[in-house]
């Protein structure tokens, strides 16, 4: 269906859509700039939280315990007010991944401890648990990828 037949032009579309998407990225956003911060505020919590999941080393704990929430409030900072906000979202829909693998494989193992999403937490892993970061995989998709899709503007010759 070309541009000439549709009901709505594309640049009203456009203009009806942007601010719901561009919305969703600042609940993202905040969303993990709060996380991430909890875990910055208490490091030695959010590395036991790591520990307990059993796929990282070690010796590595300490270093994804400082790491990972630091990632997390840069990325957010990225989507909140950066120039490249498809870019992060898309990189936070990785992350999301990563999270939603890791919790998986805890709730797979019989896991008996909180998943640590926003510092402490005693409910257990179960799928609703993992509801929250497969939700905002999906806003991260969504947004990030059609963030930067261009709606042919309709020409000034008709």
């Amino acid at each position: 269906m070309s541009s000439d037949n549709a009901l709505i032009p594309p640049t009203t579309v456009r203009r009806l859509v942007r601010p719901g998407l561009r919305a969703t990225e600042c609940v993202i956003g905040a969303v993990f700039l709060y996380s991430g911060y909890l875990h910055l505020a208490n490091p030695i919590l959010f590395a036991s939280t790591v520990r307990n999941y059993e796929i990282v080393p070690e010796i590595l704990v300490g270093g994804v315990a400082l790491g990972l929430p630091a990632l997390l409030v840069f990325l957010a900072v990225g989507v909140l007010f950066g120039p490249r906000v498809a870019l992060c979202l898309n990189c936070l829909a990785l992350v999301c991944t990563i999270f939603v693998a890791a919790q998986a494989i805890a709730w797979w193992r019989g896991a008996e401890f909180g998943c640590g999403c926003f510092g402490f937490s005693e409910e257990p892993i179960s799928l609703k648990s993992m509801g929250l970061p497969l939700l905002m995989f999906v806003g991260c998709v969504a947004t990030g990828w059609t963030r930067d899709v261009e709606v042919p503007q309709e020409t000034a010759s008709r």
